[in-house]
């Protein structure tokens, strides 16, 4: 089967790296409501509990987390993370690290993290890497 975001589900990690199969991670950098913040997104049809109690009104679940193009890129944070954990957040470290740096030179504040406006906490180690990242970098509100 070939592998794709739409049928990405059928083909397990280990298929993924016989096949080489690499996936960009989706790091968003704000928006009108909520301003210059960082956003690290996963897919909560994936990421989340069956029975979470707040699945049946799940913002994340409608308007425009439904477009194909945000999908995509929410199940591509997912396996990228599956693949290759600690690759998936040495990016955001790296990523998170140059925000700060380039809002130093502009003069302006300190970089604002946002973890999951979408999606949940994959399992204990996702929230280890969530720390890590936060330790690497301290000038960073998360």
């Amino acid at each position: 089967m070939k592998f794709t975001l739409e049928n990405a589900e059928p083909i397990s990690v280990k298929e993924m790296a016989l096949r080489k199969i690499y996936v960009a991670i989706s790091i968003s950098f704000g928006n009108q409501k909520i301003g210059k913040v960082i956003n690290i997104n996963q897919d909560p049809a994936l990421s989340c509990r069956p029975d979470a109690p707040c699945r049946g009104v799940c913002y994340a679940c409608k308007g425009h987390y439904c477009f194909k193009n945000v999908k995509n890129a929410l199940k591509g944070n997912f396996y990228a993370y599956l693949y290759d954990p600690d690759g998936y957040f040495k990016t955001i470290s790296l990523v998170v690290a140059k925000q700060e740096s380039c809002a130093m030179k502009r003069g302006d504040a300190h970089p604002i993290v946002r973890w999951h406006s979408a999606g949940d906490i994959v399992d204990s180690r996702y929230f280890k890497g969530m720390v890590e990242v936060a330790k690497d970098n301290p000038k960073v509100d998360f």
